[in-house]
């Protein structure tokens, strides 16, 4: 049901504008993403391609061999202009290429719209004595006789994240690589680590959010799986912290098919399937596009690249 209607949504509101190129696509379009292991991504990116190729009436291909996600970036970077060969991923281009772990410059891609945001959140175990996020704060930024041990997956996105989401303090806490989410919610329930950044859906999760107490909700509107959790905001701190799914084309692609692509993108974002599809998700429509998304990566890549380095572990 939601497939038919989501695309006879979408079919109306591509015909609906002229303005787009009539030459573009006639082929297949192949996305690819760029994951070592099946994640969001992969999920938000299937949803998307399914409308498209209703709205386009030609196949919209995902391919996600869950390989080299470094070597994966590159090829779509070198698969020419002509705006059939995709990318669909979050700030680990980025974060890559600022650790090193990637040659692959974010400047041989032109951004084409960002999709979603999949916010984060600061959880402790329910018998923590870290009550509240000012807490935390306190206890992080301290110079404690045992400070805080801290789980984070090295050199990643969400290695960033958490620094960043400490900006009020000066971070003064054992970083410890703890590996992706389902290895850091172990180490955390296991008291390995005493606090960890996760997304909504990890921590809302039956079997572990008993044992949870979630902090604070890094986003700008609190979460439909976390109602009574305030966000950052609500508690004095302007800080948003979250994963952008973000569609690429290589570098030099023809503005008008960046522009057909991003205003068709446009269109599934602002379709209430797609945002029910996503709700389901705890995941936030949170759509961009042109000189705004370009000036917001920008940002966040110099954001990145002026992080202290002794908080960002290597992998």
């Amino acid at each position: 049901m939601y497939k038919l209607s989501l695309s006879a949504i979408l079919a109306s509101a591509l015909l609906a504008q002229p303005s787009l190129s009539q030459e573009y696509p006639t082929q297949t379009i192949t996305v690819v993403v760029p994951s070592v292991a099946e994640d969001s991504t992969q999920t938000v990116t299937g949803v998307i391609a399914e409308a498209l190729t209703s709205a386009f009436g030609i196949e919209v291909a995902v391919e996600a061999p869950f390989n080299n996600g470094t070597a994966e970036s590159q090829s779509v970077a070198d698969a020419g202009d002509g705006g059939y060969v995709l990318l669909s991923t979050d700030e680990t281009l980025l974060t890559q290429f600022v650790t090193g772990a990637s040659t692959t410059d974010p400047a041989s891609f032109v951004p084409i719209a960002q999709m979603t945001t999949e916010v984060m959140t600061l959880a402790v175990r329910a018998d923590s004595p870290v009550t509240s996020l000012d807490a935390f704060y306190a206890a992080a930024g301290g110079e404690a006789e045992n400070p805080l041990n801290i789980g984070v997956e090295a050199a990643a996105p969400n290695n960033f994240s958490f620094v960043y989401g400490m900006s009020p303090v000066e971070l003064s806490v054992n970083l410890l690589a703890s590996g992706d989410s389902d290895e850091r919610m172990l180490a955390l329930l296991d008291g390995s680590i005493d606090a960890a950044m996760f997304d909504v859906s990890t921590v809302s999760d039956p079997e572990v959010a008993d044992d949870l107490r979630v902090l604070a909700v890094f986003g700008r509107e609190r979460q439909p799986a976390l109602p009574d959790v305030p966000t950052a905001r609500e508690l004095g701190y302007e800080i948003d912290v979250g994963l952008h799914n973000i569609w690429y084309a290589p570098a030099g692609t023809d503005p008008s098919i960046v522009e057909t692509l991003a205003t068709t993108l446009g269109g599934i974002a602002e379709s209430d399937e797609f945002r029910e599809a996503m709700a389901a998700q705890n995941i936030t429509v949170d759509f961009a596009s042109g000189r705004s998304l370009q000036g917001m990566n920008g940002g966040r890549l110099a954001g990145m690249q002026a992080q202290s380095k002794e908080n960002i572990l290597s992998e």
